[in-house]
């Protein structure tokens, strides 16, 4: 069980902050049951309430900052995701997020700015739109936990998660 004050990170909100734990007044009239009160460590104004005892959502601790110190030093032997199902992008996508987050966003951002870079090398059309919104959920996703352990702005992490994949120099980084 988490406590009130620490970072998460949720399935699909990214990094939050447990404010409370108890029965949110909404749900007062329903069978007692206990929630995490989460606020968006980026916007206060959303908010969710997730059972404790939920099993739908993926619910993790935040990364510490030697945590993302040694994330950030592996990042160049990440294996990039080379492959997938255009129909079933986003499923895959959320799928492999919800059980290695951090490794598993660092995986896509690297596969699909290859990917990018390839269809630029070959002429073909740009990113889909499928493959233009995963690549901006793992960053967001991967920059928003980091700048959060790491205590420095989003866009000094999306520069040093570039730069230390070998990304940063390529005229596909661009976009």
């Amino acid at each position: 069980m988490f406590e009130v004050g620490e970072l998460v990170v949720h399935g699909t909100a990214g990094v939050c902050i447990v404010k409370e734990i108890g029965t949110p007044e909404v749900f007062a009239d329903s069978a007692p049951r206990l929630y995490y009160t989460l606020v968006s460590a980026n916007d206060e104004t959303k908010i969710i309430y997730m059972p404790v005892d939920s099993q739908k959502v993926y619910l993790r601790k935040a990364m510490s900052k030697e945590q993302a110190e040694v994330l950030l030093a592996e990042l160049d032997s990440v294996p990039s995701k080379s492959q997938w199902n255009s129909r079933s992008m986003i499923d895959e996508f959320r799928e492999d997020i919800s059980t290695t987050h951090a490794r598993g966003c660092a995986a896509w951002i690297k596969g699909i700015y290859e990917l990018q870079e390839k269809k630029q090398k070959t002429g073909k059309k740009q990113l889909t739109g499928t493959e233009k919104n995963c690549l901006k959920l793992a960053e967001s996703y991967l920059y928003d936990e980091m700048s959060k352990a790491l205590g420095i702005p989003h866009a000094e992490v999306k520069t040093l998660v570039l730069k230390k994949m070998g990304i940063l120099q390529s005229p596909a980084a661009i976009h």
